[in-house]
């Protein structure tokens, strides 16, 4: 990996592999339509992998002292003021994975799922399929930047039969500045009292299994 990993990419390298980011458009275009990496992969996962690969070990893995994956995201999670509950952690291999399974844990058939838009198609894609409708909280250039900051959203929200509220980590694609005036705001605060004294299908005032907020990094 180079010193400055970071500082440019290599076109040359993406262009001339098979991922489809790159190899599906023309030379003269700049590829920024999905969010596969693009920077060079660090030393340890290639050697992490290359061990894996010398060894043959292909099978099925069995981890007598747990996964290491889920330590690894706890002790990142520590790191952010966090404890994850002991045992509550499952491993998905797909972001959509997530989605269905609290579609069908925390929402019916005809409620209203509130996400930011634009965002990932498949995403929208799941909540219709689902039987659910999208409730979408669209962006909005204030001179300085783009907000999710709407007014009257609160009421929007409620008279949607809004029973979720899917917040995507924008961490990403965001700079710090953005970044720092997002964790100011009082809007997610305000967002989860309303919909927690909302009435839902599953029960008035809050009382049935609405989800406020979704972290997906």
């Amino acid at each position: 990996m180079s010193p400055a990993p970071f500082a440019e990419i290599d076109e040359t390298r993406l262009r001339n592999g098979f991922g489809v980011k790159w190899g599906a458009v023309s030379a003269d275009t700049i590829s920024a339509w999905v969010a596969d990496m693009d920077f060079e992969v660090p030393d340890h996962v290639v050697n992490a992998l290359s061990k894996t690969v010398a060894a043959e070990d292909f099978g099925y893995p069995f981890w007598p002292e747990g996964d290491p994956v889920i330590r690894a995201f706890e002790n990142r999670m520590n790191r952010q003021d966090w404890t994850p509950r002991p045992d509550r952690t499952p491993i998905y291999t797909d972001l959509i994975q997530v989605l269905q399974g609290m579609n069908e844990h925390s929402t019916a058939a005809g409620d209203g799922i509130a996400v930011q838009v634009p965002a990932y198609p498949p995403v929208l894609a799941t909540i219709e399929r689902s039987g659910r409708h999208i409730v979408p909280i669209p962006a909005h250039e204030n001179g300085s930047g783009w907000t999710f900051d709407t007014p009257d959203l609160a009421d929007h929200l409620r008279a949607s039969t809004c029973t979720m509220l899917l917040l995507v980590d924008i961490a990403d694609v965001a700079q710090a500045p953005q970044r720092a005036r997002l964790k100011r705001s009082t809007s997610l605060d305000f967002l989860a009292r309303s919909l927690r004294s909302a009435p839902t299908p599953h029960g008035s005032n809050g009382s049935g299994p609405v989800t406020h907020g979704m972290k997906m990094d």
